[in-house]
Order: C-alpha cells, then structure tokens, then sequence
C-alpha cells in the first residue's frame, strides 16, 4: 500500500514488502478504537503480477492465400499471458482488430499464431495484392 485515501480515516496502516510476483498472498484486516479491535475482514486474496512484456518478434508471412501473424512469447512476469491483441496496419495507416485473428482464443494464446485471408486484408482493410502486412500485438495476463 503505498499510502492512504484521502477519504481514510484511517490512523495506521502496514506496507508490505518482500512479494515475490506470481504467488497468492492473503490479507485480512480489521479496525481498532478505543474499545478495542473489532473482528477481522474476510480473508481477500491477491496474485502479484507485472504486465507482460512487449511480444518481440512479430513477423506476417504469406502462406497460399492466408497471411500468418506470429510472435515471440514475451516475458510473463509473474502470471501467464492470457490473451493477446492484435492489430493489423489498414491502408490509411491507423491500426484494427479482424474476427478472423482474435487473440482471445486459447489456440491463438498457446501457439502465438494466427491466420488472417487476403479477401478480409483486401475488404477491411484496404489492402491489395503485394502490400506489406504490418502488425502489432500486446500481451495481457490477468
């Protein structure tokens, strides 16, 4: 905890350090006046993790008439990756999503991979036969 609420009324508190990302940790509390302490919370668990790191990596490649989105597995810090964002450069330059590459998937999440058709890069997208496919994708964990 770094510091209090400016709502709290609270007169002490306990900073924890020492965490090691990736374990469970459980924590209860309960409040003191000057009748005493009153009885603890329930017990509210919590799983100590970093974002992922950036996927390195990120190649597309033509494969007969799919294009394939792949990437490196990024350094998980502390709690597994849960679902990928990938986001493919349309003709105007900004950057969208396809049904067709959902990083949601658990076949896409394992195997870092999806397959995108020529008929959706050239329909949403804007692009035509001989452009390069750019891509970009983020990791989340939970």
């Amino acid at each position: 905890m770094q510091g209090l609420s400016p709502s709290s009324t609270a007169t002490s508190f306990l900073r924890t350090s020492g965490i090691t990302g990736g374990l469970t940790y459980r924590f209860r509390v309960r409040a003191r006046n000057k009748y005493g302490f009153g009885p603890y919370s329930d017990v509210v668990s919590i799983i100590t993790a970093l974002p992922p790191s950036a996927p390195s990596s990120v190649t597309t490649a033509q494969e007969v008439t799919n294009v394939k989105i792949s990437w490196a597995a990024p350094t998980t810090n502390g709690v597994a990756v849960s679902e990928y964002d990938i986001l493919i450069k349309k003709k105007d330059g900004s950057y969208a999503t396809t049904p067709t590459c959902l990083g949601t998937t658990s076949t896409v999440v394992l195997n870092r991979y999806c397959y995108v058709s020529f008929l959706t890069l050239r329909s949403d997208f804007g692009l035509t036969l001989n452009d390069v496919v750019y891509a970009k994708v983020r990791a989340y964990n939970t």
